[in-house]
């Protein structure tokens, strides 16, 4: 690599994002806005590479992201110092959800709610009609 970082000091790095709002819960045991914790399995001089085998998802208040401020720490949730010219690439996937435009009912799609929302009219038989005839 042409530019490589010593991340040996700790064994885990803590990747925050802030200006939102994430609960999620950092090596102390106190709420802050780390987006993933991954470990440092690489010696110097390698790449850590960091696939994580469960998603982690936040749900964001927001309509638009303009911009993202993304810092390092390490496990006593300090910053780490990150030499000026170091590669770091972090992949982030956002998925918007569209909230639905009117209240669905919680029984929508039962059988209970479609009869309750198209009722049968009960035919009466006055017996005036007798078959065969």
């Amino acid at each position: 690599m042409p530019s490589t970082i010593n991340f040996s000091p700790t064994s885990f790095i803590f990747l925050k994002v802030n200006g939102f709002n994430l609960s999620n819960i950092n090596s102390l045991g106190v709420i802050n806005n780390t987006l993933v914790r991954f470990p440092v399995n690489a010696e110097y001089g390698q790449m850590i590479q960091y696939r994580p085998t469960e998603l982690n998802r936040f749900l964001i208040q927001r309509s638009s992201i303009i911009s993202m401020d993304i810092s390092l720490e390490d496990v006593h949730n300090n910053p780490l110092s990150i030499p000026s010219g170091a590669e770091l690439q972090v992949t982030l996937k956002f998925d918007y959800i569209f909230p639905l435009p009117e209240q669905v009912a919680y029984n929508a799609g039962t059988i209970f709610h479609y009869l309750k929302e198209n009722p049968i009219d009960e035919i009466v038989d006055d017996g005036a009609e007798e078959l065969g005839n």
